[in-house]
Formats: C-alpha cells, sequence, structure tokens
C-alpha cells in the first residue's frame, strides 16, 4: 500500500505528533507537508511541518512535496488507479 498523509503546520490544528510521524515512517508512508493556511502570512507554517518531518526523521524521498511533478503526477495516476 502507498499512502500518504499530511502534516499540518499550522500550530493549533496539528494532528500528527512527531511520534506518530515517527511511526507512519516506520510504515512506509508517504508525506505531505501543509500549512493549513488561511492567510498569505500563515504559509511561513511550511517551516513547522518541514520542523516535524525532520524531528520524525522522514526521508527526503518519502515527502510529496519534494518529489519531480512527473514523478509526484505518475504517483497520483498509480494511487487512484488502485
Amino acid at each position: 500500500m502507498d499512502k500518504a498523509v499530511e502534516i499540518d503546520g499550522y500550530a493549533d490544528r496539528q494532528d500528527l505528533r512527531v511520534s506518530l510521524l515517527k511511526k507512519a515512517g516506520k510504515e512506509g508512508c508517504r508525506i505531505s507537508l501543509g500549512t493549513d493556511a488561511h492567510a498569505p502570512s500563515q504559509l511561513a507554517y511550511m517551516e513547522l511541518s518541514l520542523a516535524a518531518a525532520s524531528l520524525a526523521k522522514i526521508p527526503d524521498d518519502r515527502i510529496l512535496n519534494f518529489m519531480p511533478v512527473k514523478e509526484l503526477l505518475g504517483w497520483v495516476e498509480n494511487v487512484k488507479g488502485r
């Protein structure tokens, strides 16, 4: 199973603790870094998402945001086709 979970960087709405991110990483989940921004100033919360991924030791190749566009689109099509 090739699934992804999102790290929500907005401090009040973070839904994945680092301990759960570590478990997701060990299970092979892909990670999407997000901000849940409701205003342009909240885009800075991306740094909190990245920090959580770093603390959980998620490898760069498992983070959707870091995938080349063609590879990401191929992954999406593969997941949709299941």
